[in-house]
């Protein structure tokens, strides 16, 4: 198991997972130069309580989700299990266009996302590619819900798409509950500011703050029953973020 572990201003991917069953809790990814968090081959551990923080001059997807890229239906397929997830992309386009995409989700990948935050991206929330990806949510494996995505790319460019083309459909079925878009969630614009950066919801009269009920997770003794969305709680609960973590810049 993995927890409490920051990874700042890294040259590649913040957190990665290559295959395997690892859990993770408490994490907080900083000013990645690729993505923020990023599994391949196969893992299907677990997290939770999972921060994202994006510098826009040096930053590729906060999520890239992938199965194998020469077979996408290899075995054991990736299945993570993601709760409460905050995803802060850069909206400043001064640091040029990168902080673009909140997730991608990809070549076979199965997945559950679920009590997630997502804002400041440029283009666009998740998005799904791939028919062996699409076939792990058309047969009820993947699973996505309870979640807010709102201010995609309405700073200093064209308007983004907070809920994309290949999730819209499955959002407008019910497939995919309790998904609000273009609504603030109720986190401070702090959240994307580089030097002291501020996670977590102003109060519980938010919809992160526990408005937009989150899912139960699993009683599976790993995974925490919660009142909120988003990887913190709101405030004036303690937020567990602070006293430990940094944001130096170079």
């Amino acid at each position: 198991s993995i927890e409490y572990v920051q990874a700042h201003l890294g040259s590649d991917d913040a957190f990665e997972w290559f295959g395997g069953t690892a859990d993770a809790k408490y994490l907080v990814a900083s000013g990645a130069a690729d993505d923020s968090f990023d599994w391949t081959f196969g893992w299907r551990g677990r997290a939770q309580f999972v921060v994202i923080h994006q510098r826009g001059d040096d930053a590729d997807r906060g999520i890239e989700a992938d199965n194998s890229e020469f077979n996408n239906n290899d075995l054991p397929r990736p299945n993570p299990q993601l709760y409460n997830f905050t995803l802060c992309g850069d909206p400043d386009r001064n640091e040029v266009g990168e902080s673009s995409i909140a997730a991608t989700i990809r070549r076979g990948t199965a997945f559950t996302l679920r009590n997630f935050l997502i804002t400041g991206f440029k283009t666009s929330g998740p998005q799904i590619v791939d028919a062996a990806t699409l076939n792990e949510v058309n047969t009820g494996v993947s699973q996505m819900g309870n979640g807010v995505i709102w201010n995609i790319g309405v700073v200093g460019g064209a308007a983004g798409t907070a809920v994309h083309s290949s999730v819209a459909p499955f959002v407008a079925s019910g497939r995919f509950p309790n998904v609000v878009a273009n609504t603030d969630g109720g986190l401070s614009p702090d959240c994307s500011r580089h030097e002291n950066p501020n996670f977590q919801p102003t109060s519980v009269a938010t919809l992160a703050g526990g408005q937009l009920a989150p899912a139960i997770p699993p009683n599976d003794g790993f995974f925490e029953a919660v009142t909120y969305i988003g990887a913190v709680a709101p405030a004036p609960s303690d937020d567990w973020t602070k006293g430990w973590t940094a944001y130096p810049q170079r």
